[in-house]
């Protein structure tokens, strides 16, 4: 795992698990999975850092999130989900789970 997203796993100890960063998430008002939300993704961080899921296992979640930022301007303990998210990717696609063929058209 690269050292960024290391530390940006890392930051993911600061959420206090408020579940503020619901509030307006355009995508879990869409799908309203529990992993669609940005203290989802943080807990998918966590266990992929932790070695608890594989990485292919993440990746419908990971990439459903807009990365609109909005879970970072409500978050009250000032999580950069977005970037996790960015690095979470870059990692999928540099072990070839991603981009995703919808994305690939937009490249």
């Amino acid at each position: 795992m690269s050292s960024e997203l290391s530390t940006l796993i890392t930051e993911t100890n600061k959420c206090y698990r408020c579940m503020l960063c619901v509030e307006g998430c355009p995508v879990y008002s869409y799908l309203g999975w529990e992993s669609s939300t940005p203290k989802g993704k943080i807990m998918l961080a966590k266990a992929l850092d932790l070695h608890l899921v594989e990485i292919k296992s993440m990746v419908t979640p990971i990439y459903a999130c807009t990365t609109c930022k909005h879970c970072e301007v409500i978050c009250p303990s000032g999580v950069h989900i977005a970037d996790i998210i960015e690095a979470i990717r870059e990692k999928m696609v540099n072990d070839g789970y991603g981009p995703l063929p919808v994305h690939e058209k937009y490249g």
